[in-house]
């Protein structure tokens, strides 16, 4: 069985995200909270096995973010559901 990582996953969608002609900040941003995501997760573990909790609990200990921004927690949801589906 074919398992496909984390960074493989993010290899593939920046690539998709650049064939959409997605702007060079969005990539960008995108880019830098996948990122940030897999130092979260300190290793990179297969995407099947990433969870919904995994994810939840990364965005919640972005605290720092919210209270200046508040539509970044948002954003960065919006990034994992495109990513997975």
């Amino acid at each position: 069985m074919n398992t496909i990582t984390f960074s493989q996953s993010i290899e593939g969608y920046l690539l998709a995200a650049n064939a959409r002609r997605l702007s060079p900040n969005t990539i960008n941003d995108y880019s830098f909270t996948f990122h940030k995501f897999k130092q979260y997760l300190d290793d990179d573990p297969p995407i099947a096995e990433i969870s919904v909790k995994d994810v939840q609990i990364f965005l919640s200990n972005q605290n720092h973010i919210s209270k200046k921004k508040p539509s970044q927690l948002s954003y960065w949801l919006i990034c994992f559901v495109d990513l997975v589906s």
